[in-house]
């Protein structure tokens, strides 16, 4: 069973939406697969901030546990109405924590930060991040994103493998919206984001290694 810790920024003026669904389609993903659940922790917009933040993560980080982070970010921080909640001066209190995350950057600079400070696997975007809104291709958006979180959590595989296949998923939903004649910027947008997933750490974790 897996201890989960989930932000998102509902209250964000412009993807405050999509991050409020991406959490509530992973919710209702865990929902169904209650035999991977300890405790699931989620904070939305008005519990993001850096002191509780802290104090949710040294409850829990004495033991394996997952932060889904759904918000925005830059090289140097996880953001939330204008304020880091998380960055190098909280980094060592996500000890033996699994990060993914959708926010911007985050990959480039601060994932190595956590990492040096004990995070196990950080999962998440080194470049800019890329969603539209619009109803036909926020779900694909949305898809893509928890992707290789479910799989991970599914089946029988490591995280590297996980992240490989959700590549090969953004790819798949590519050559199908070519094939329609969709809109060619989000097809480029998806390729960026595809190019610009990574996953450091321990990249041949498995679930188990983050059962409690």
């Amino acid at each position: 069973m897996i201890n989960f810790i989930v932000s998102f920024d509902d209250l964000d003026p412009i993807l405050g939406k999509y991050f409020c669904e991406s959490h509530v389609d992973f919710y209702d993903f865990i929902s169904e697969h209650r035999d991977l659940l300890n405790v699931y922790k989620e904070i939305s917009t008005s519990g993001i901030y850096i002191d509780y933040i802290n104090k949710i993560t040294r409850k829990y980080n004495s033991k394996p546990f997952i932060y889904i982070a759904y918000s925005h970010g830059n090289p140097n921080e996880f953001r939330c109405a204008g304020m880091p909640y998380i960055w190098c001066s909280n980094a060592k209190n996500f000890v033996n924590s699994f990060i993914y995350s959708t926010a911007c950057h985050t990959g480039e600079k601060l994932a190595y930060d956590l990492i040096d400070n004990g995070c196990k696997i950080f999962v998440g975007y080194k470049k800019e991040s890329y969603v539209f809104l619009k109803d036909e291709y926020r779900r694909i958006s949305i898809n893509s994103d928890n992707y290789a979180l479910k799989m991970f959590l599914l089946m029988n595989v490591s995280i590297e493998e996980a992240v490989n296949s959700m590549k090969r998923y953004i790819t798949q939903q590519i050559d199908k919206l070519d094939q329609n004649n969709e809109d060619p910027l989000y097809m480029a947008n998806l390729a960026a984001n595809r190019e610009a997933l990574v996953c450091l750490g321990s990249t041949s974790l498995k679930k188990e290694d983050v059962f409690i």
